[in-house]
């Protein structure tokens, strides 16, 4: 490998030296190098590498822990390894009636002229009960909270696709997309309609008397918590980017940015406080699906631009951007 430095911004640049041969079968490589320079030779080559764990230990033939360890340390695997999007949450956890509801608008935007101008619909559920009420919606004393993350109200989305559904199908059946008059005996079809998770009806949920029963239903008894974590305390990480649907999928899926393991939070799905390299929290919890081990052993960090140059007291220095870190990182540092 041969290091030297970028003549624009200075800052350090790698060249990988391939040493195989192109073209017809690749030779194995000779056992006297160091794992670490046959890893490297290897996943750098375009010829053979940038592939995942398994296929470069079939390559290199190097024990599958050190063939780990070298992938944590590269920049390249770490921000465009497979990120996973469908994984186990932790559930809404509720114990009483009316103690958490949730909301959420639908836009019915497209139908307005049919529908005497009304353009959005905004739906409530009870999270214990599952009793739904289309409401206009004045606060009392409520209080009112989001995720952080991209996953927002599970039970209330969920309704929103059982409405909608049977919307549709009544459009399909009358010939047009007028709902203010159907809304009222959708919803309280809805609330007689007897549900899986709670086993009985919403109406029956929402009486006082069945409260300990749809508890005792819905969370019926906990599960063993997690004794094995995949990360501990001062691990270094970066965090999933969340994309589109059309995003493309060979762009890079983890942030550049390097975030710390703070805490570790046991229970049925782990979760995980970061902070970043500045010492500042970082908001929510994060899944273990959402965080990727990066050993930063190098401490190498690539600057997206040269903001500014001076000289103190002799020695010349840049202000610097460094790529993929918020402004507050920026920095001086001497200009060599």
């Amino acid at each position: 490998m041969f290091k030297g430095n970028c003549q624009v911004c200075k800052a350090t640049k790698c060249k990988i030296a391939s040493t195989l041969k192109t073209g017809g079968d690749i030779k194995p490589m000779k056992t006297s190098k160091k794992p670490i320079i046959i890893l490297e030779q290897t996943f750098y080559n375009p010829e053979t590498g940038f592939c995942g764990i398994n296929e470069l230990q079939r390559k290199t033939k190097i024990p599958i822990k050190e063939v780990k360890q070298f992938l944590n340390e590269q920049d390249v695997y770490t921000l465009h390894k497979p990120a996973r999007k469908n994984y186990q949450t932790e559930r809404v956890y509720i114990h009483h009636i009316d103690e958490q509801w949730q909301s959420d608008l639908v836009e019915m935007i497209p139908y307005a002229d049919e529908n005497d101008d009304f353009k959005y619909l905004l739906t409530v559920i009870d999270c214990f009960s599952k009793y739904e009420m289309k409401a206009l919606f004045k606060s009392f004393d409520i209080k009112h909270f989001s995720t952080y993350s991209d996953k927002k109200a599970s039970i209330i989305e969920r309704f929103n696709r059982t409405l909608k559904e049977k919307m549709w199908k009544m459009f399909t059946h009358q010939g047009n997309h007028k709902w203010t008059d159907i809304l009222d005996k959708l919803v309280q079809g809805y609330n007689n309609h007897y549900h899986r998770s709670i086993k009985m009806t919403p109406i029956e949920a929402s009486k006082k008397e069945n409260e300990d029963q749809v508890h005792e239903n819905l969370f019926p008894s906990s599960k063993e918590m997690f004794e094995k974590f995949k990360f501990k305390i001062d691990d270094t990480v970066r965090i999933t980017k969340y994309k589109a649907i059309f995003d493309k999928g060979y762009l890079p899926n983890w942030s550049t940015e390097i975030f710390k393991i703070t805490q570790v939070h046991p229970g049925e799905v782990t979760t995980y406080s970061i902070k970043d390299l500045a010492d500042e929290e970082i908001k929510g919890k994060f899944y273990e699906e959402e965080l990727t081990l990066f050993n930063n052993v190098k401490e190498e960090y690539k600057i997206e631009k040269i903001l500014k140059r001076r000289t103190r007291k002799g020695v010349k220095e840049m202000f610097v951007k460094w790529y993929g870190y918020p402004e507050k990182f920026n920095s001086w540092i001497q200009d060599n």
